[in-house]
Protein backbone atom coordinates (compact mmCIF):
# COMPACT_ATOMS: atom_id res chain seq x y z
CA UNK A 1 0.00 0.00 0.00
CA UNK A 2 1.31 3.47 -0.90
CA UNK A 3 1.69 5.98 1.98
CA UNK A 4 -1.14 8.45 2.16
CA UNK A 5 1.29 11.31 1.50
CA UNK A 6 2.02 10.01 -2.01
CA UNK A 7 -0.55 11.27 -4.48
CA UNK A 8 -1.70 9.63 -7.66
CA UNK A 9 0.39 12.13 -9.62
CA UNK A 10 3.54 11.10 -7.77
CA UNK A 11 2.80 7.43 -8.44
CA UNK A 12 2.34 8.21 -12.14
CA UNK A 13 5.65 10.10 -12.28
CA UNK A 14 7.50 7.26 -10.55
CA UNK A 15 6.00 4.77 -12.99
CA UNK A 16 7.08 6.88 -15.96
CA UNK A 17 10.63 7.12 -14.60
CA UNK A 18 10.83 3.35 -14.24
CA UNK A 19 9.52 2.85 -17.79
CA UNK A 20 12.04 5.34 -19.21
CA UNK A 21 14.92 3.66 -17.35
CA UNK A 22 13.89 0.25 -18.71
CA UNK A 23 13.66 1.68 -22.22
CA UNK A 24 17.08 3.31 -22.03
CA UNK A 25 18.66 0.14 -20.68
CA UNK A 26 17.10 -1.88 -23.49
CA UNK A 27 18.15 0.55 -26.25
CA UNK A 28 21.74 0.60 -25.02
CA UNK A 29 21.99 -3.18 -25.40
CA UNK A 30 20.22 -3.29 -28.77
CA UNK A 31 22.82 -3.50 -31.59
CA UNK A 32 20.56 -1.72 -34.09
CA UNK A 33 19.95 1.21 -31.75
CA UNK A 34 23.66 1.38 -30.90
CA UNK A 35 24.61 1.66 -34.58
CA UNK A 36 21.89 4.21 -35.33
CA UNK A 37 23.14 6.34 -32.45
CA UNK A 38 26.69 5.91 -33.80
CA UNK A 39 25.40 7.20 -37.15
CA UNK A 40 23.61 10.16 -35.53
CA UNK A 41 26.83 11.29 -33.82
CA UNK A 42 28.46 11.40 -37.28
CA UNK A 43 25.61 13.13 -39.11
CA UNK A 44 27.93 15.87 -40.45
CA UNK A 45 30.04 13.37 -42.35
CA UNK A 46 30.55 13.81 -46.09
CA UNK A 47 29.96 10.18 -46.93
CA UNK A 48 27.30 7.94 -48.45
CA UNK A 49 28.14 4.81 -46.47
CA UNK A 50 25.38 5.47 -43.96
CA UNK A 51 22.66 5.12 -46.60
CA UNK A 52 22.70 1.40 -45.80
CA UNK A 53 22.41 2.08 -42.06
CA UNK A 54 18.64 1.91 -41.76
CA UNK A 55 16.30 0.26 -39.29
CA UNK A 56 14.73 -1.47 -42.29
CA UNK A 57 18.03 -3.13 -43.21
CA UNK A 58 19.67 -6.03 -41.31
CA UNK A 59 22.63 -4.69 -39.33
CA UNK A 60 24.95 -7.25 -40.89
CA UNK A 61 24.24 -5.59 -44.26
CA UNK A 62 25.38 -2.18 -43.03
CA UNK A 63 28.45 -0.98 -44.96
CA UNK A 64 31.50 -1.29 -42.74
CA UNK A 65 29.93 -3.80 -40.36
CA UNK A 66 31.12 -7.40 -40.14
CA UNK A 67 29.16 -10.02 -38.20
CA UNK A 68 29.95 -13.53 -37.04
CA UNK A 69 27.94 -16.65 -37.91
CA UNK A 70 25.42 -15.80 -35.17
CA UNK A 71 24.88 -12.24 -36.53
CA UNK A 72 26.77 -10.64 -33.64
CA UNK A 73 28.71 -7.52 -34.62
CA UNK A 74 32.42 -8.27 -34.49
CA UNK A 75 33.96 -5.50 -36.62
CA UNK A 76 33.43 -1.82 -37.40
CA UNK A 77 35.56 -0.99 -40.48
CA UNK A 78 35.15 2.68 -41.38
CA UNK A 79 38.66 4.01 -41.91
CA UNK A 80 39.15 6.71 -44.54
CA UNK A 81 35.43 7.46 -44.96
CA UNK A 82 35.43 11.22 -44.22
CA UNK A 83 33.59 10.65 -40.97
CA UNK A 84 33.16 13.83 -38.94
CA UNK A 85 31.94 14.00 -35.37
CA UNK A 86 32.45 12.25 -32.05
CA UNK A 87 32.50 8.63 -30.94
CA UNK A 88 30.57 7.44 -27.89
CA UNK A 89 32.95 4.69 -26.80
CA UNK A 90 30.69 3.73 -23.91
CA UNK A 91 27.89 2.94 -26.32
CA UNK A 92 30.15 1.35 -28.93
CA UNK A 93 31.80 -0.90 -26.35
CA UNK A 94 28.42 -2.18 -25.24
CA UNK A 95 28.69 -4.41 -28.31
CA UNK A 96 30.14 -7.16 -26.14
CA UNK A 97 31.63 -9.32 -28.91
CA UNK A 98 33.23 -6.44 -30.82
CA UNK A 99 36.75 -7.43 -31.90
CA UNK A 100 37.78 -4.69 -34.31
CA UNK A 101 37.29 -0.92 -34.44
CA UNK A 102 38.99 0.68 -37.44
CA UNK A 103 38.28 4.42 -37.65
CA UNK A 104 41.62 5.77 -38.86
CA UNK A 105 42.09 8.65 -41.32
CA UNK A 106 38.83 10.45 -40.67
CA UNK A 107 37.79 13.80 -39.15
CA UNK A 108 36.83 12.53 -35.71
CA UNK A 109 37.37 14.74 -32.69
CA UNK A 110 36.72 15.05 -28.98
CA UNK A 111 38.17 13.06 -26.07
CA UNK A 112 38.65 9.31 -26.04
CA UNK A 113 36.54 8.08 -23.16
CA UNK A 114 37.77 5.73 -20.43
CA UNK A 115 34.77 3.62 -21.45
CA UNK A 116 37.17 1.97 -23.87
CA UNK A 117 37.89 -0.36 -20.96
CA UNK A 118 34.53 -2.06 -21.65
CA UNK A 119 35.73 -3.27 -25.07
CA UNK A 120 37.23 -6.36 -23.47
CA UNK A 121 36.94 -8.51 -26.62
CA UNK A 122 38.78 -5.99 -28.78
CA UNK A 123 41.74 -7.25 -30.81
CA UNK A 124 42.19 -4.32 -33.20
CA UNK A 125 41.89 -0.62 -32.33
CA UNK A 126 42.73 1.91 -35.02
CA UNK A 127 42.08 5.59 -34.31
CA UNK A 128 45.08 7.09 -36.12
CA UNK A 129 45.05 10.27 -38.22
CA UNK A 130 42.11 12.01 -36.59
CA UNK A 131 41.71 14.97 -34.24
CA UNK A 132 41.00 13.23 -30.94
CA UNK A 133 42.21 15.46 -28.13
CA UNK A 134 42.66 15.67 -24.38
CA UNK A 135 44.34 13.04 -22.26
CA UNK A 136 44.13 9.60 -23.81
CA UNK A 137 42.75 7.13 -21.22
CA UNK A 138 45.79 4.85 -21.14
CA UNK A 139 44.53 3.06 -18.04
CA UNK A 140 41.55 1.83 -20.04
CA UNK A 141 43.94 -0.45 -21.95
CA UNK A 142 44.57 -2.60 -18.89
CA UNK A 143 41.50 -4.73 -19.58
CA UNK A 144 42.07 -4.97 -23.34
CA UNK A 145 44.44 -7.91 -23.03
CA UNK A 146 43.39 -9.44 -26.38
CA UNK A 147 44.71 -6.49 -28.41
CA UNK A 148 47.06 -7.42 -31.25
CA UNK A 149 46.92 -4.07 -33.08
CA UNK A 150 46.93 -0.62 -31.46
CA UNK A 151 47.25 2.46 -33.66
CA UNK A 152 46.65 5.92 -32.16
CA UNK A 153 49.16 8.04 -34.08
CA UNK A 154 48.69 11.60 -35.33
CA UNK A 155 46.06 12.85 -32.92
CA UNK A 156 45.96 15.90 -30.66
CA UNK A 157 46.42 14.18 -27.30
CA UNK A 158 47.81 16.00 -24.27
CA UNK A 159 51.45 15.35 -23.40
CA UNK A 160 51.89 12.27 -21.21
CA UNK A 161 54.66 9.86 -20.16
CA UNK A 162 55.14 6.60 -22.01
CA UNK A 163 52.04 4.54 -21.07
CA UNK A 164 53.22 1.59 -18.98
CA UNK A 165 49.81 -0.04 -19.42
CA UNK A 166 50.99 -1.13 -22.86
CA UNK A 167 53.51 -3.46 -21.24
CA UNK A 168 50.61 -5.70 -20.16
CA UNK A 169 49.37 -6.22 -23.72
CA UNK A 170 51.22 -9.49 -24.27
CA UNK A 171 49.50 -10.32 -27.57
CA UNK A 172 50.37 -7.00 -29.21
CA UNK A 173 51.88 -7.35 -32.70
CA UNK A 174 51.57 -3.77 -33.96
CA UNK A 175 52.00 -0.62 -31.86
CA UNK A 176 51.79 2.72 -33.67
CA UNK A 177 52.00 5.77 -31.43
CA UNK A 178 53.55 8.25 -33.87
CA UNK A 179 52.99 11.89 -32.93
CA UNK A 180 51.00 11.08 -29.77
CA UNK A 181 52.66 13.69 -27.50
CA UNK A 182 54.51 11.04 -25.48
CA UNK A 183 57.52 12.22 -23.50
CA UNK A 184 60.30 10.66 -21.43
CA UNK A 185 61.93 7.29 -21.99
CA UNK A 186 60.92 4.05 -23.59
CA UNK A 187 60.79 1.38 -20.88
CA UNK A 188 63.27 -1.43 -21.42
CA UNK A 189 60.53 -3.96 -20.57
CA UNK A 190 58.92 -3.29 -23.93
CA UNK A 191 61.34 -5.96 -25.19
CA UNK A 192 59.27 -8.48 -23.25
CA UNK A 193 56.39 -8.04 -25.69
CA UNK A 194 57.61 -11.01 -27.68
CA UNK A 195 54.79 -10.90 -30.27
CA UNK A 196 55.55 -7.30 -31.22
CA UNK A 197 56.54 -7.01 -34.89
CA UNK A 198 55.96 -3.33 -35.66
CA UNK A 199 56.75 -0.41 -33.38
CA UNK A 200 56.28 3.20 -34.45
CA UNK A 201 57.10 5.99 -32.00
CA UNK A 202 58.35 8.83 -34.21
CA UNK A 203 57.57 12.53 -33.65
CA UNK A 204 57.27 12.31 -29.88
CA UNK A 205 59.37 13.71 -27.03
CA UNK A 206 61.48 10.63 -26.35
CA UNK A 207 65.13 10.38 -25.38
CA UNK A 208 67.71 9.42 -28.01
CA UNK A 209 69.89 7.41 -25.65
CA UNK A 210 67.09 5.06 -24.65
CA UNK A 211 65.86 4.71 -28.23
CA UNK A 212 69.33 3.92 -29.56
CA UNK A 213 69.76 1.13 -27.04
CA UNK A 214 66.27 -0.21 -27.74
CA UNK A 215 66.83 -0.32 -31.47
CA UNK A 216 69.72 -2.81 -31.37
CA UNK A 217 68.44 -5.02 -28.57
CA UNK A 218 64.88 -5.14 -29.92
CA UNK A 219 65.93 -6.18 -33.41
CA UNK A 220 68.39 -8.73 -32.06
CA UNK A 221 65.76 -10.30 -29.83
CA UNK A 222 63.22 -10.48 -32.65
CA UNK A 223 65.50 -11.32 -35.56
CA UNK A 224 63.09 -13.96 -36.88
CA UNK A 225 60.48 -11.31 -37.67
CA UNK A 226 60.25 -8.49 -40.14
CA UNK A 227 60.71 -5.65 -37.67
CA UNK A 228 59.94 -2.06 -38.49
CA UNK A 229 61.04 0.27 -35.72
CA UNK A 230 60.42 3.96 -36.41
CA UNK A 231 61.74 6.03 -33.56
CA UNK A 232 61.69 9.79 -33.90
CA UNK A 233 63.93 11.98 -31.76
CA UNK A 234 63.22 15.29 -30.09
Amino acid sequence: MWPASISGTHILLLSLIVIIMIFLSSSQSNPLQILLKFKTNLSNSNTKIFTSWSEHNPICNFIGIVCDHANNIKEINLSGQQLAGTIDFGLTCSLELLQKVSLGSNLLHGPSSSNLSHCTSLRYLGLENNSFNGQFPWKSLVKLTSLTHLSLGDNLFDISPFPLEILNLWMLQTLCLTNCSIKGTIPEDIKKLESLQRLELSDNFLLWEIQQGLRSSFIYKSSSFMIIVCLGFS
